[in-house]
This record gives C-alpha cells, structure tokens and sequence, in this order.
C-alpha cells in the first residue's frame, strides 16, 4: 500500500517548494497530491516542479472543499492510504519532516501540525 500525502495549499507559493523538498528527503517513499485551492500565485507550477500530483480546484473552496476533493482523489485510488496535512507548512515540533515515514495518527482542527489519516 502506498502513502498518499494530501497537502490543500492557497496561495502557497512562497513555502511550497521547501515543504515539497523536505517531505521528499524525509519521507521518499510517499506520494503527494498538491490541492491547489483556487490559487491566484504560481502554487500548481511550483507543485508539478516538485514532482507532486496537482488537483486545480476553480476557485477558492477554503480548506474543507480542499480536503474533501483531496480525501476523494485519494479515495478513487483504493490501493492508497492517505494523510491529510492542514497546510503547506512543515509539521513536525522542530519544524522538520519525521523521516520515520507517513505514520501520524493524530487528527484534530486546522492548525499546523495537525494530521488526519485514513485507509482508503
């Protein structure tokens, strides 16, 4: 089973491409999926840059259309098991992607550091 990080991102294109990186070094074995919220900036561009799957949503959804169109993709693709990150922004307490891989199991609101996973 593959891990599927599904990251809503708006107008996210000032942090994007660090976040890409470090969850790429830190956790090579998973795949993401960028939600691109409507984004008015250079989000999706920056997203195929690194290497993410990109969902370009019309416009702006906020962030539950944005999980919930990443939560569906993910969904479509059974063989998957997804984790939701809340933002664009890094996670970990240190501010570092956890190189042990995509086991958070904590939920809650929107705020960072906040993770929500699922078996699809």
């Amino acid at each position: 089973m593959t891990a599927l990080v599904v990251m809503p991102a708006y107008n996210e294109e000032a942090s994007l491409a660090a976040t890409l990186k470090e969850l790429a070094s830190g956790v090579p074995s998973v795949d993401v999926l960028v939600v691109d919220d409507g984004s008015t900036d250079a989000t999706a561009a920056i997203a195929h840059k690194g290497d993410a799957a990109v969902l370009r949503l019309p416009f702006n959804l906020c962030v539950g259309g944005a999980v919930r169109a990443g939560l569906r993709y993910a969904v479509e693709q059974p063989s998957r098991r997804s984790c939701l990150r809340s933002t664009a922004e890094p996670t970990s307490p240190s501010g570092r992607v956890s190189s042990k891989g995509p086991t958070p199991t904590r939920s809650g609101g929107c705020g960072t550091g906040q993770w929500a996973c699922c078996t699809g």
